[in-house]
């Protein structure tokens, strides 16, 4: 994208195809890595969240957005590994499923300081939020809309603790009701 100049990446790896290349084939990595670091003044796309950042792509789905445990874990471990300050984690686990290593490697990151931050999931894709959002030591997120609603795709639960851009646009104005309110 050229709204991500090249001096905006760090290398990255690729799990699933386990070279140095971590292109995104299913295009949802890009989407998440514009909304944090698309460049400003320059008269392309948006402005990222955090627009000054480094990225570091490390690719762990394939082009069908599909992964296995290992790969995700071994994503985790190698970002550690590398320096990354901030981990996100665009991807879930089965609703309630126990994920023993993904915990483990979560905790380890953790404990070294990384901020991690994982998405809550998308109804319809998943039952509920799950692992790794629901870690403890992973920062919960669900979707906004363009308006700063509840996207209806976002779940709305205990288990999530911030509400962030995700994209599409809020097609009722944010009424005040359980399902799209505004986020204060």
């Amino acid at each position: 994208n050229p709204d991500l100049g090249r001096n905006r990446f760090l290398p990255g790896r690729d799990f699933v195809d386990d070279d140095r290349i971590p292109l995104d084939l299913y295009g949802h990595g890009t989407h998440v890595a514009l909304t944090i670091g698309e460049q400003t003044n320059n008269r392309l796309g948006l402005t990222g969240i955090a627009y000054r950042s480094k990225l570091m792509p490390v690719r762990v789905l394939d082009s069908n957005g599909d992964g296995n445990t290992a790969d995700v874990v071994a994503g985790v471990r190698w970002a550690t590994r590398k320096g990354a300050r901030v981990i996100v984690m665009s991807l879930n686990f089965g609703c309630g499923l126990a994920v023993p290593p993904l915990e483990q490697a979560l905790r380890e990151a953790w404990r070294k300081g990384i901020v991690l931050v994982g998405s809550s999931g998308n109804i319809g894709s998943e039952a509920c939020p799950s692992l790794p959002a629901t870690s403890p030591n992973v920062i919960s997120v669900g979707g906004t809309t363009e308006s700063g609603c509840v996207a209806t795709y976002s779940f709305e639960s205990s288990q999530i603790d911030l509400a962030a851009p995700g994209g599409g646009r809020d097609r009722s104005n944010c009424p005040w009701t359980s399902r799209n309110r505004p986020i204060l």
